[in-house]
């Protein structure tokens, strides 16, 4: 990603902060959440969100792709990310307010859902230190030994998912998330995991969906997605006419659908903001 195509990306989400519709993504979050959450439709829902997000930043400005973290590189000592700098998204918020102060984040302005605030971020570590959370060869594991949907979703959102909200908390920490865009750069990722173990067997897990909501109701590919008004289905297949998006390198694995996608992690799993 350019210095060019960073700059563009951030202005287009300030653009959306400005007018209202970050935190309109953010209610839609929130108050779906308990039926997006902890169930078989966590990474099928979390894809179409971020189509949307993508939709509006398109709107924006039509240049603008969304990027993903590959917050797996950054494990051993996630505060050291460039990526948490103040010329990127920001680092830590201040220790007696949590507000972020500097970085895209804290030129967006106060927040007002769900009440009046910053936009905060609260590091778990201590002296403004984030805990180390899943690296590479862990996040390899969880895509060789998933052998159906539910159970790489279960192993994606009760794994490595919940530590990059928690670790740096404060909004991310919550289900008002979507108020960082760090959200994004995150479920970028946590989608691009689910991408690449698709493109494992293709064949087969293209359109496999399976497994129970968080209120034990058994999920098919046309339910609807709360909130979003579309199906399961439509959001199968990043390829596909709808979506119409990959991630670097993944194109060469799908030409191929018995390709050794497991050993991608370490070759394509690369970072958001390259030097």
């Amino acid at each position: 990603m350019t210095p060019a195509e960073r700059e563009a990306f951030f202005s287009a989400f300030r653009s959306l902060k400005l007018t209202g519709q970050l935190e309109q993504l953010t209610t839609i979050h929130n108050t779906n959440s308990p039926l997006t959450h902890n169930g078989a439709s966590f990474l099928v829902w979390h894809r179409a969100f971020m189509a949307y997000f993508q939709q509006l930043m398109s709107a924006i400005n039509g240049a603008v792709v969304v990027p993903y973290w590959n917050w797996a590189l950054d494990a051993a000592a996630p505060h050291q990310s460039p990526v948490l700098s103040s010329w990127m998204v920001g680092s830590n918020g201040e220790a007696a307010t949590g507000c972020v102060r500097d970085g895209v984040m804290g030129s967006v302005g106060m927040y007002h859902y769900p009440t009046n605030h910053c936009l905060q971020r609260r590091f778990n570590g201590q002296n403004g230190t984030i805990t180390p959370w899943w690296n590479e060869a862990q996040l390899l594991s969880i895509l060789t030994r998933s052998t159906d949907y539910q159970t790489l979703r279960s192993n994606i959102e009760n794994g490595p998912h919940p530590f990059v909200h928690g670790n740096i908390g404060g909004d991310l920490a919550v289900m008002i998330s979507p108020n960082d865009i760090i959200f994004f750069l995150h479920h970028g990722m946590v989608d691009r995991l689910y991408y690449m173990w698709q493109l494992q067997s293709w064949t087969t897990r293209r359109s496999q969906y399976n497994g129970q909501t968080a209120q034990n109701q058994t999920v098919q590919a046309t339910d609807v997605m709360p909130g979003l008004n579309s199906t399961a289905a439509e959001y199968f297949d990043p390829s596909s006419d709808s979506l119409c998006y990959t991630y670097d390198d993944l194109q060469t694995a799908q030409a191929s659908t018995v390709a050794a996608v497991s050993a991608l992690p370490r070759d394509a799993l690369r970072d958001l903001f390259p030097t």
